[in-house]
């Protein structure tokens, strides 16, 4: 099992990506914007791949608000951390900016979106040497 989920699943996934970013982004539904999405209910990490290692688990119980105005919030019980957020629709880049301390930390970087949905947004870094992937679900 633990074969599967620190290669295969990586494996797959990467191949995913790649053969959707050749193409143009799936938005799933071309009438909301990415912000629009994203600023709708609560958000997890289902899956976070950086530098060849999976630590989709280090964010886990952690839930995730994109409010208007640019906050994001991290909350799980016991914790809360607050930090920025902006996209910019002619880059298609999203900035995120949160915590001081990991796992938080780590997801300070800005992203690309490989595709999105009214429920699943997935990003990744814009330098292709960093192998960085980042998907939110909705609660």
């Amino acid at each position: 099992m633990r074969l599967i989920r620190q290669y295969i699943i990586p494996i797959i996934l990467l191949t995913f990506t790649v053969l959707v970013s050749c193409g143009k982004h799936d938005t799933g539904n071309a009438s909301e914007s990415l912000s629009a999405v994203l600023t709708t209910g609560t958000w997890h990490v289902s899956y976070y791949y950086e530098d060849y290692t999976d630590k989709t688990s280090q964010l886990d119980g952690f839930i995730f608000t994109f409010s208007d105005n640019g906050v994001l919030t991290a909350k799980k019980p016991g914790f809360t951390s607050t930090g920025t957020w902006s996209y910019s629709e002619e880059d298609e880049k999203l900035w995120i900016t949160i915590g001081t301390d990991q796992p938080l930390k780590d997801l300070t970087d800005d992203y690309v979106y490989i595709s999105y949905s009214q429920t699943v947004v997935q990003l990744r870094e814009p330098i292709t040497s960093k192998d960085c992937y980042l998907t939110f679900t909705q609660n």
